[in-house]
């Protein structure tokens, strides 16, 4: 962890008076913390490290008030930088995309402390925040270059080389109506991918260090680039046509949710025929024969009919799910493409939502009288069934063997 910290920094640089276009100059002491750290600079290899700061003379003599010759260089990284001039603060490390944590710039005494009074910092701000928006547009952002890559007919490099002339011409006056195309979440990804569009086609003529430059200095004909394309966008997309739409859909779902039974509608039919089957089929016997053997295959053809209906009530269900889950999907992509209209069709999703619960209602209901009709064809089996089922499988089985040993004889 670095011994110095930038704030310190600071207060050494505010008061220097430096000699020309130089990194020397005298340091006027102006308080105790600055001369406590003048004597940890002398006296301790880290902190001399850490600041790069240079003494020609000892402050062990010395006061506050004094005066001292000094050499300022650039610190540790990562205690933050110092800069000659604008321009070199922009050559700094990913300075164009975001600006650095701390930072001092001689020529114009701006650091981090004062940067809010600072109308280029101020300007340079507002560009970052520009150039936020025109990294969402972009393919793809080069950070250890600097520089944009849109993808249009191939690929297409805007390098962030602006410079401070580039800031001081800025026209903040557009900034504002910019940052209000995009703070209006509508149709966030559309205007982005406009804007992606329009830069590519006002920069195309310019050379490639030059076009970031010639966007900021003419944000206004961006601007009006986009709210062009936005314009023809929207004028596809009316309130009548969005309506007629969702009722398109509506009509589609409800196809959807109608399906459901009619596939299965021939098994539903035969709940009914099962129960008269069972009714009139079933009759009374005690012994292991044609009758009981009747009253198997009833009982038998009941089970496999419930079975197969509860497959199919099943699979309908599943399906309904599956509606369900597009019907909310559409629900909400319609609220954040159209959040100001979106109540206007709540009820329309409602009734189709409610209408996939009663259809579940209805499936859910046919699946009990599907199990309610097996569990009666056991019921009526076993209060006419007296003779034991077991017995009868292991008679008939042996039966045959018999008739099939007793053939075998006759034919040797």
């Amino acid at each position: 962890m670095p011994k110095v910290n930038f704030h310190q920094l600071i207060e050494i640089y505010r008061n220097i008076n430096f000699k020309g276009d130089g990194r020397d100059g005298v340091l006027t002491i102006a308080s105790e913390e600055i001369l406590e750290l003048l004597h940890k600079i002398e006296t301790d290899d880290e902190t001399f490290h850490d600041s790069n700061i240079v003494l020609p003379e000892s402050p062990a003599d010395l006061s506050v008030g004094d005066k001292i010759n000094i050499e300022v260089h650039a610190p540790r990284m990562s205690v933050g930088l110092l800069l000659d001039t604008v321009d070199d603060f922009l050559n700094s490390p990913s300075a164009r995309l975001r600006e650095p944590q701390n930072y001092y710039i001689i020529s114009d005494g701006i650091h981090t402390e004062n940067a809010e009074n600072s109308p280029i910092i101020d300007k340079y701000r507002k560009i970052i925040k520009i150039i936020d928006t025109l990294s969402a547009a972009a393919s793809y952002v080069d950070e250890t270059k600097s520089e944009l890559i849109f993808i249009g007919n191939g690929k297409f490099s805007v390098p962030l080389t602006y410079t401070a002339d580039t800031i001081e011409n800025f026209k903040e006056d557009h900034f504002e109506h910019f940052k209000e195309i995009f703070l209006d979440t509508v149709h966030k990804d559309q205007k982005l991918i406009l804007l992606s569009e329009s830069i590519m086609n006002l920069t195309a003529s310019q050379p490639e260090k030059e076009r970031i430059s010639f966007i900021i200095q003419n944000i206004d004909i961006l601007i009006d680039e986009i709210k062009k394309g936005y314009r023809l966008f929207a004028s596809s997309f009316s309130y009548a046509k969005i309506r007629s739409e969702i009722e398109a859909a509506k009509v589609e779902y409800i196809s959807k949710i109608h399906k459901t039974f009619a596939d299965i509608q021939g098994q539903l039919l035969g709940i009914p025929i099962a129960a008269v089957i069972i009714a009139s089929q079933l009759k009374k016997t005690s012994g292991c024969d044609g009758v009981f053997w009747t009253n198997v295959s009833v009982f038998l053809g009941a089970c496999i009919f419930s079975l197969l209906l509860m497959l199919s009530i099943i699979n309908q269900w599943i399906t309904l799910a599956t509606i369900k889950s597009e019907v909310e999907r559409q629900k909400q992509k319609l609220k954040g493409d159209y959040a100001a209209i979106s109540s206007d069709f709540e009820n329309i999703f409602k009734g189709i939502l409610n209408r996939i619960c009663w259809h579940k209602v209805v499936l859910a209901a046919l699946g009990i009288a599907s199990i309610t009709c097996a569990l009666i064809a056991l019921i009526v089996f076993t209060k006419l069934t007296d003779a034991s089922v077991s017995s009868c499988f292991s008679n008939a089985f042996y039966s045959e063997q018999a008739i099939s040993h007793s053939s075998e004889h006759q034919t040797k």
